[in-house]
């Protein structure tokens, strides 16, 4: 049960860093970076991670207070932070993820804290975690001279340059050209420091719309680690020394590189689909039904999509069976958690797009029209389904 649990947190994690690593070629905004670093120290006898503010994020590696309770509802599986400059002081927001699928967010509380400062987050306990350590440090936002070697065994891919992008993180541009005469949505990527394997991404087109089209030129942000040490002149960031390309996923399914990572992404993609076609199905009940004029058309809508399945059935395991030709009695755990993340991700998305629009975005005055929503979401989540059939 551990080992299935820190598969489905991996898994997220995956997820996490797609989408801050998506790119597909557009200009997008960088926070200017204010010379500092948070420190996070999440677990004794260790000197903790320090990420550049501001930032945000979260990690599931703490400590957990023995004997605490271990129920889905009440036991946090990570920690989110998020941190940037309040006048001479880092605000930093904590909150907790619960739930296997880390859905459920808590607030934890709001710190401040100044350079050379520590607070310790005792609040932590009540959701049964050893308190962790907050710190600010000065970083040294000195480059690396040497930028990263790219390693590429994709035939259909072809490197095209790497130049720096955040000298203060140690992040990168990598530019590519897909070579094949299919649209390509996702790439697996793993950087290294030396030889040891530091970080993981899947970087994809958002809603699975397309990373590259045939012949086309993209680029992907790739980010380093928050290894480091400490120099005169602050904090300084390991820079990554090479990068290597995993696998490459084609709109039709088909993929060149690690079978074992391709088919977990795939299988994430069937995920989202399936998911995607009940939830598009029930928009459409949802419209020509009299009941959606009625006062609890919002909330039973939202009951209905809650109570969706997410689990793999035997239906989905077959259609992996044939996919991808497996012929051994049991099937990869990555695969049934994928689509389950998968799955239960597009359930959470739908609910949240659904209470944004009961909420009116924060609008006290708000009065919204119901069935002009309802339109307007069908089309929304058909135009993602269409991308995946």
């Amino acid at each position: 049960m551990k080992k299935s649990m820190a598969t489905l947190a991996s898994l997220v994690i995956g997820l996490v860093l797609c989408a801050a690593c998506l790119v597909n070629g557009q200009n997008q905004v960088k926070p200017n970076f204010s010379g500092l670093g948070l420190k996070i120290r999440a677990n004794k006898g260790t000197q903790g991670s320090i990420r550049p503010v501001p930032a945000s994020g979260w990690f599931v590696g703490f400590d957990r207070i023995e004997g605490a309770p271990q129920d889905e509802e009440s036991r946090a599986e990570a920690i989110h932070f998020a941190c940037k400059v309040d006048g001479d002081a880092v605000r930093v927001d904590i909150a907790i993820l619960k739930t296997k699928f880390m859905t459920v967010s808590e607030p934890v509380g709001t710190f401040l804290v100044h350079l050379d400062e520590t607070v310790t987050v005792n609040e932590l306990t009540r959701f049964g975690v050893v308190p962790i350590d907050l710190s600010i440090v000065k970083v040294n936002p000195e480059v690396a001279a040497d930028l990263p070697t790219v390693d590429n065994k994709i035939k259909s891919l072809e490197f095209v340059n790497v130049e720096a992008s955040d000298p203060e993180a140690q992040s990168y541009w990598i530019s590519f050209r897909n070579n094949s005469s299919k649209s390509l949505y996702e790439l697996g990527i793993e950087t290294f420091i030396k030889e040891r394997k530091v970080t993981i991404s899947w970087p994809r087109g958002e809603q699975y719309r397309q990373l590259a089209g045939p012949g086309e030129v993209f680029r992907i942000k790739v980010k380093g680690a928050a290894a480091g040490k400490k120099t005169d002149d602050g904090y300084a960031y390991s820079p990554i020394t090479r990068v290597a390309v995993l696998h490459a996923i084609f709109q039709d399914d088909t993929f060149e590189g690690d079978p074992a990572s391709s088919m977990s992404s795939i299988a994430m993609r069937n995920g989202h689909r399936d998911q995607l076609a009940v939830i598009v199905a029930i928009l459409g009940k949802t419209l020509t039904s009299p009941a959606a004029n009625a006062p609890n058309a919002i909330e039973a809508l939202r009951s209905e999509v809650a109570s969706l399945p997410v689990e793999a059935d035997e239906a989905v395991m077959r259609e992996f069976r044939v996919k991808f030709s497996i012929t051994s009695k049991t099937l990869p755990a990555s695969l049934s958690g994928s689509y389950a993340i998968a799955m239960n991700g597009t359930k959470h998305d739908f609910i949240v797009d659904l209470e944004k629009f009961k909420n009116g975005n924060g609008s006290p005055n708000f009065t919204g029209d119901f069935h002009k929503w309802l339109v307007d979401a069908k089309t929304r989540y058909q135009e993602w389904l269409d991308r995946l059939q």
